[in-house]
């Protein structure tokens, strides 16, 4: 399958950034869980490498300075770190974080700049995220590059979400976290069915990261 397929002679596609918030403390999981490992990698580690392979734009890891090399990313010239070594800070602290780090990056490439431009954001703890699922998220936003894209199972929400980078101020108003974007905006949301469970799993404790390692052996 091609990752993140183009309609033939489509040069305007939206491009995809992706974020990856992955600064918490993991508190319920006994340590940093970004820094967990499947097999020879990490949690953060395959949610990039995956990510890579659907032909996003750029991905910014946003971590904690003390965690970086134990991340493991990959060495592509896509994967950038933000850093958010704000004690207390939540989820939407890190995505607003990669949000700057987007504009800031596309004021270096001022003259490509497109306000169409998409944001994926996949938090770490959710390894189930296959690439079939994020081609079926970006080619949907590629279709309707205004609305709110949310990978749905069995009608269920779940990650990611992908909206238009246009919304950032939206998003900096946000009194919750990312979740209350499309309840903002409802009439902008789109779900797309993937036919995969594990979007609604993220790992919050060791037994949730033992179980699911158990199950995808």
């Amino acid at each position: 399958m091609t990752p993140n397929p183009q309609p033939p002679g489509n040069t305007r596609s939206p491009r995809i950034w992706a974020i990856i918030p992955a600064a918490g403390f993991g508190r319920r999981a006994g340590g940093p869980k970004q820094t967990f490992t499947l097999g020879d990698t990490t949690l953060t580690a395959k949610a990039v490498s995956t990510l890579l392979s659907a032909n996003v734009t750029t991905v910014i890891v946003v971590t904690r300075t003390p965690l970086i090399k134990a991340l493991h990313l990959p060495n592509d010239p896509r994967v950038q770190i933000a850093t958010n070594d704000i004690e207390g800070s939540q989820m939407i602290d890190s995505i607003r974080i990669g949000l700057s780090h987007i504009r800031q990056r596309q004021n270096a490439i001022k003259p490509h700049m497109r306000e169409s431009d998409g944001v994926l954001v996949l938090p770490a703890d959710i390894p189930g995220v296959t690439l079939q699922t994020l081609d079926r998220c970006i080619t949907a936003f590629n279709a309707t590059p205004d609305r709110i894209i949310i990978a749905a199972h069995n009608e269920k929400p779940g990650h990611p979400i992908l909206f238009p980078l246009s919304m950032h101020p939206v998003i900096d108003q946000l009194e919750g976290g990312l979740n209350q974007l499309p309840k903002q905006l409802p009439h902008l949301l789109k779900t797309v069915e993937v036919g995969n469970p594990d979007i609604l799993s993220d790992l919050d404790t060791p037994d949730d990261f033992n179980k699911w390692k158990k199950n995808h052996q």
